[in-house]
């Protein structure tokens, strides 16, 4: 009995680290955008950092400690301010700034070990904060949602990832979706929490479009499957012809508390036809210019994908 709660406790620990090293992730890339000056960028990742850390904190599997969570929920109020201010041109004087955020992103590096002090003082958003309660938000969404089986709507939330819809676009336009097979590499089994990270970049390195996670996978044999879908956000026509699709593999570091990549793949403008193709796998870490590529093994292991190009 004694030794169920206890690893119940431990598995429940291990998924907070994990989220806990996307949502750092995710953060460090914000305030990279918003130091380059890239202020949509930043702001789409300021964006999508608030949205995930309240819709964790909302759901009735919430792993984290009230410390914890009081933590991230003060996160989210930062993190939204940072984003409008990018959002508005006319803002003289900033509310919250990218300092502040370098100071938070370093706060977060501890967050999994410790609760270190909220760096960001003065705000007086921050004052009064009330945690939202997941059994009530939890019955909101049932209510709110028409009739889906329980099992389906728990599973929905399992899935994770940023994976977006495909985009609505204008007649004539071109539309991209791969789909992710599975990739043959060594000890595949091994990897915990797999999934894939898919950026469109011109030959700078620049997003095109904005980047996607899969939902982590626990399909594995002598090969990593995943079967998934991403819909690429820009039409063909709008790729530059230096483009390139890039796909990540990553996974999670116990003993790091964060993801790692391991290896990518690139399809390139020209690749992008209709078919089922293996790409070859190259070593860490990313070259997203394309300078310095190598292969991760001499081995023939490969990523395996399906590309549908379909003209609107």
């Amino acid at each position: 009995f004694f030794f169920f709660f206890f690893f119940v406790e431990m598995v429940s620990s291990e998924h907070s680290d994990r989220l806990i090293a996307q949502w750092r992730d995710t953060l460090g890339r914000a305030c990279g955008y918003d130091s380059w000056g890239q202020m949509i960028e930043a702001e789409n990742e300021y964006t999508k950092i608030t949205k995930e850390i309240k819709d964790a904190l909302v759901s009735p599997e919430m792993p984290f400690s009230e410390r914890q969570a009081l933590f991230l929920n003060k996160v989210t109020v930062v993190t939204s301010i940072r984003s409008k201010e990018l959002s508005n041109f006319s803002i003289t004087e900033e509310t919250v700034t990218l300092k502040q955020m370098e100071l938070l992103l370093a706060a977060m590096k501890s967050l999994s070990v410790d609760i270190p002090p909220f760096p960001i003082h003065g705000l007086s958003e921050l004052q009064g904060l009330v945690m939202p309660t997941p059994t009530v938000a939890k019955e909101t969404r049932r209510q709110s949602s028409q009739v889906v089986d329980d099992e389906e709507d728990e599973d929905e939330e399992i899935r994770g990832g940023t994976l977006l819809p495909r985009p609505s676009l204008a007649p004539g336009k071109t539309a991209v979706t791969v789909r992710i097979d599975k990739i043959d590499i060594h000890g595949a089994s091994s990897f915990i929490e797999p999934f894939f990270t898919i950026s469109t970049k011109d030959a700078q390195g620049k997003d095109i479009a904005q980047p996607q996670n899969t939902p982590p996978t626990n399909k594995k044999d002598n090969a990593v499957h995943f079967n998934t879908n991403v819909h690429i956000q820009v039409p063909l026509e709008e790729f530059p012809e230096d483009g390139a699709i890039f796909l990540e593999f990553k996974h999670y570091k116990p003993k790091k508390h964060k993801n790692s990549v391991k290896c990518f793949c690139i399809l390139e403008k020209d690749e992008l036809k209709s078919g089922s193709f293996p790409l070859e796998i190259y070593q860490k870490p990313t070259d997203f210019k394309r300078k310095k590529l190598h292969l991760l093994t001499s081995e023939s292991l490969y990523l395996h994908v399906t590309i549908t190009v379909t003209r609107q």
